[in-house]
């Protein structure tokens, strides 16, 4: 999106500053694990603590820029969880095999 550059300044103060400001204090209070801006680009992403969608969306719609912006969502799984769901499919897997089904997964 571009804007006359008249109207930049004004998008600096009253828009993008303080979704900046939004941010680093989401941060501060712990709802954003990590994040930042991308050096040289305009863009950010972030790590969200949000127990489900809507409140990850309700969290990022508070941002003044939220309306500007593009919002792509990736999903995080813990390691740990990884490391037992993927124990539990060996072991499913293992169990199939020596049975004659190793076409089950």
């Amino acid at each position: 999106m571009t804007y006359p550059p008249d109207r930049v300044p004004d998008l600096l103060e009253n828009t993008i500053v303080p979704s900046l400001e939004a941010l680093a204090q989401l941060e501060q209070d712990g709802f954003i694990a990590a994040g930042g801006v991308h050096a040289g680009a305009k863009a950010s992403a972030l790590i969200v603590r949000a127990a489900n969608n809507a409140d990850l969306h309700d969290l990022i719609a508070q941002i003044p820029f939220f309306t500007l912006m593009q919002v792509e969502v990736t999903p995080l799984v813990s390691f740990a969880d990884r490391q037992q769901r993927e124990r539990a499919a060996a072991g499913f897997m293992r169990a199939a095999t020596r049975e004659g089904n190793p076409r089950l997964w």
